[in-house]
């Protein structure tokens, strides 16, 4: 059954927390989902095509849209959109009664090739290749020699880092970008500190700031004995029962518990016999006692 809803009708932007006109300010999901029960996107178009545009997730951001409205991605519309992602999602919304299809229909995305590039053996794209440099670092102002130098710097950081989560490879992959924007400024005279900045709180997050490694790799040099007074300072040992912070107690148990008895499985003299026997007396126990066997009455 279709939604119908007055043009005044207003919804806020969960973004912007505007509060705009539904028909002109919000898309519509394709199909029903009950996550959503008024059949729209909770973020209004401007919000929207600011997310789709940004240089780092603008493309993830994308791809996440398209999903939620359940829209397909078709690579002849892209490019007649000049691979502007704010304008494809309009368009897209606009011809679905021309263009069927759902999220899962986009062969663009989902035709089950790998991209297989290496810093090595990189040299020129196939179009394929460039088709999936294109969806995994968005469109932008990208060239040929651009995405070289991302699956170049991404191939090295893979190859030096353990990188095995979706966070971890998000962040590896803005600090890529930061690095050809860097690269790119320094190179026409232009002021880089904010990426520069931005690059180090991005490898702090990610754990590979230059003062993080310097720090790991301190700690891997530590000597033993430097790890030793390490604990000491930070974790000292507890102090000794007072049965053991006698020296020499600790000797006379040494020679009670083990030297006499070795002496004595060995038969060889003792030359404390009557330190052992009071010992004896003290802490043994008898073979009837052991055994169990009542003495006479």
């Amino acid at each position: 059954m279709a939604v119908t809803r007055k043009k005044s009708e207003k919804k806020a932007c969960s973004s912007c927390n505007r509060n705009l006109v539904i028909t002109q300010n919000y898309y519509s999901i394709n199909g029903t989902d009950p996550a959503f029960a008024d059949n729209l996107y909770p973020v209004c178009k401007d919000c929207c095509k600011k997310l789709v545009n940004d240089e780092l997730a603008g493309h993830k951001t994308f791809l996440k849209i398209l999903m939620v409205l359940n829209r397909p991605f078709i690579q002849e519309i892209f490019e007649e959109c000049n691979f502007d992602r704010g304008l494809y999602l309009t368009t897209i919304t606009n011809r679905m009664k021309k263009v069927s299809g759902e999220f899962l229909d986009s062969e663009d995305l989902f035709n089950g090739k790998v991209m297989s590039i290496n810093e090595d053996t990189i040299e020129s794209l196939t179009p394929e290749e460039l088709r999936d440099c294109q969806l995994f670092w968005g469109v932008g102002n990208y060239t040929e020699d651009d995405y070289l130098f991302l699956m170049a710097m991404y191939e090295k950081y893979l190859n030096t880092y353990d990188v095995d989560s979706p966070t971890m490879e998000s962040n590896i992959a803005q600090i890529c970008q930061l690095d050809l924007d860097i690269k790119k400024k320094r190179a026409a005279g232009i002021d880089t500190t904010k990426e520069t900045k931005l690059q180090l709180e991005v490898m702090r997050s990610a754990g590979i700031a230059p003062s993080q490694e310097k720090a790991n790799k301190t700690n891997e040099q530590q000597s033993f004995g430097m790890w030793v007074r390490i604990w000491e300072n930070e974790q000292p040992v507890p102090e000794p029962l007072p049965m053991f912070a006698d020296v020499d107690g600790i000797r006379k148990a040494i020679r009670e518990d083990f030297l006499y008895p070795m002496l004595k499985s060995l038969d060889m003299e003792n030359p404390n016999e009557s330190e052992y026997l009071d010992y004896q007396e003290q802490y043994g126990i008898s073979k009837e006692d052991l055994l169990g066997i009542e003495g006479d009455e």
